[in-house]
């Protein structure tokens, strides 16, 4: 492919004179720039079951899509964010950099929309950090697609952040706190015990959060307390396959929907799914979970005769272990 100045294509974008050509380079770039991102960042953050170069590459093209297409106004979306750029972009090192910093801000929020989709757990935690961190001195700053949570008084982040293997060494029973007190222990171990700058990664934060539940849950009893941010996860578990079961019971077998072996079949691939919330999400499409009860099933049978009906089974199962930690 061609190779063209990136400065020069920025101008272009903002004058909205870039040709397919000049379009698809950038594409390709950009591309480049979130499949190194997720492979650098996946593996911390989702399960490894879920490592893959095909999922990779299908969610580096879904983050960086909004920036080539235009909206209702006929504008690129690449336009809109350099729009949004408050630092001059006057030399290729500077247009580089621009590039870089959207596609890793683009990319970091399609794989923590990813993580809340596959798993209920995650996106219930994560909205009550961001809620904890809304009412007190706290903010969320952003270093190189990355949400870190910081005390209200530092303004700007360096490349003194923790490290991925130094956050998993600290010592897992901080995280059983009440959040504010949760995040003040956080700052203090990493202001004491460690160089880097006071700064906590959040998707990094609320995946050892449920880890410490998660372990705490195998070994003994926990009271469930929405004021402790305690979570019983067996218990939850439980309750969203019952209400699957229950729907099965009352609704599809009646009604003719599903005989008494789909209902098994269907409920024993709910079970590998609910098992797979807990440690990481998801794994793939429902598809690959039934086939992988019933390897003789073909995607037409599938969509045929179960789509529909494990589709909707699952949004009702989200929706029960979501309300359930509420």
């Amino acid at each position: 492919m061609k190779e063209f100045s990136l400065l020069h294509l920025i101008q272009k974008t903002k004058n909205e004179t870039l040709t397919q050509a000049e379009i698809n380079f950038l594409i390709e770039y950009s591309l480049k720039i979130a499949i190194s991102f997720l492979k650098n960042n996946y593996k911390s953050k989702i399960n490894h079951s879920l490592y893959y170069q095909d999922t990779i590459e299908d969610l580096a093209i879904d983050s960086i899509v909004p920036l080539f297409i235009k909206n209702n106004s006929g504008i690129l979306g690449l336009k809109r964010s350099l729009e949004n750029w408050s630092t001059p972009i006057d030399d290729g090192i500077n247009a580089e950099f621009f590039i870089s910093k959207i596609v890793w801000k683009r990319t970091d929020q399609t794989l923590t929309n990813l993580l809340k989709e596959k798993d209920p757990f995650f996106e219930k935690i994560l909205k009550t950090l961001s809620l904890c961190v809304a009412k007190n001195d706290l903010k969320k700053l952003r270093y190189f697609g990355t949400v870190y949570i910081v005390q209200d008084n530092l303004t700007e982040l360096n490349s003194n952040l923790i490290k991925y293997d130094s956050f998993k060494n600290i010592p897992s029973e901080i995280f059983g706190y009440k959040q504010i007190v949760l995040f003040d222990k956080l700052f203090e171990y990493i202001k004491t015990k460690t160089e880097y700058t006071p700064a906590i990664p959040l998707n990094l934060l609320v995946k050892r959060i449920k880890e410490f539940h998660i372990e705490k849950s195998k070994i003994e009893e926990i009271e469930f307390s929405t004021d402790d941010n305690s979570f019983i996860y067996d218990e939850i578990i439980n309750t969203g396959l019952n209400s699957l079961q229950e729907k099965i019971d009352t609704f599809y077998i009646p009604n003719g929907r599903l005989s008494k072996d789909d209902s098994e079949l269907l409920m024993a691939s709910f079970e590998d799914i609910t098992k797979d919330m807990l440690n990481g999400g998801m794994s793939g499409s429902l598809f690959d979970y039934l086939k992988f009860r019933k390897n003789t099933l073909t995607s037409e049978q599938f969509y045929n005769n179960y789509h529909t009906i494990m589709n909707n089974l699952l949004k009702n199962l989200k929706k029960t272990l979501t309300e359930f930690v509420q």
